[in-house]
């Protein structure tokens, strides 16, 4: 089951749900910011 594909790019604040599984298409270098509560 491939899913549904999601594009967001600079600027733009995403949430996952807890226990997601996904697979990651990196197309340049990304800066992320973890918060696990």
């Amino acid at each position: 089951d491939a899913g549904e594909k999601i594009e967001f790019g600079q600027g733009d604040f995403v949430t996952f749900p807890k226990g997601l599984a996904c697979v990651w298409e990196i197309k340049e270098p990304v800066k992320k910011h973890y918060n696990f509560k």
